[in-house]
């Protein structure tokens, strides 16, 4: 059975005030460096969830062996990109779902290898990755592997709360690779100005 792996990118960046996807980072913008990243993955199907400025992001993704999932509800929030991933990895006969989002710079294909590997080696349902927020906070977060025993739940979402919903509401099936890198995710000017140091 395949690997779904989904890329979110339906968001509009409010508070970074520009589309996050095209942020260029090392030469390549954070779109296509999740994408790349995600094709790096053996026996894996890639496919990303557009919303906002849909047109615009599909010319940076011509010529790759990916699915473009079209999400006309993004305004909703990112449970409906969520389920959006859950379907198509569900249609598709998956047994896992892996989702990424685009504003983490340092995601690597050795750190997705590593998750779907800890689900076969734990049986665990949910593989999330392990770091500490800007407050020093433990998060289990994105990137994240969901068995296909919970599509049904992740089809269940609304709103805006995505699918950390399910890592609070199944805490015992949760197993945890460490990912430090995954505190920075690109959300404010600031970040971006620090990410452009770099």
């Amino acid at each position: 059975m395949p690997t779904a792996l989904v890329i979110l990118a339906a968001g509009a960046s409010t508070r970074l005030g520009q589309p996050k996807q095209l942020v260029v980072f090392r030469g390549k913008t954070l779109l296509l460096h999740a994408v790349e990243t995600a094709l790096d993955v053996p026996g894996g199907r890639v496919a990303v969830v557009l919303g906002k400025d849909t047109e615009r992001f599909r010319e940076e993704l011509q010529g790759l062996n990916v699915t473009i999932l079209e999400n006309e509800t993004w305004t909703e929030g990112m449970a409906s990109s969520v389920r959006m991933a859950a379907n198509w990895a569900n249609e598709m006969g998956a047994e896992n779902l892996l989702l990424l989002v685009c504003d983490q710079p340092f995601v690597t294909p050795s750190l997705l290898n590593q998750l779907l590997d800890q689900q076969q080696k734990t049986g665990q349902p949910i593989v999330a990755s392990g770091y500490e927020n800007a407050a020093g906070t433990a998060v289990r977060g994105v990137p994240v592997v969901f068995h296909r025993t919970l599509f049904p739940e992740l089809l269940q979402l609304k709103g805006d709360r995505g699918a950390q919903a399910l890592l609070r509401a199944h805490p015992e099936a949760v197993a945890v690779v460490d990912f430090p890198e995954g505190r920075f995710d690109l959300d404010t000017p600031e970040e971006l100005a620090w990410l452009h140091r770099l």
